[in-house]
């Protein structure tokens, strides 16, 4: 995970992803194991999330920081019914 996080080439949004990472990681990946009940799943779940994040980390840094939360966590809902 952390690889897809290094090849960020700005480093304010290397920082702000890192932070997410380090923030709800776990929350993440119960939340991906409690839709699928697949440990290994839920890890390619967590990475395809991230990858999303990645994706769309401008939007993300511009939206009220109250709602990151809420958008992170429903970026890994949303993967998880789909998979």
């Amino acid at each position: 995970m952390l690889a897809i996080i290094a090849a960020i080439e700005n480093d304010f949004e290397r920082e702000f992803i890192t932070q997410i990472y380090l923030t709800y990681y776990k929350k993440m990946r119960a939340k991906a194991f409690f839709i699928i009940h697949d440990e290994s799943e839920a890890d390619e779940i967590v990475q395809e999330s991230f990858v999303k994040l990645i994706e769309h980390v401008q939007d993300l840094m511009r939206i009220d920081p109250i709602k990151v939360p809420v958008y992170v966590m429903v970026t890994v809902k949303n993967i998880s019914i789909t998979h």
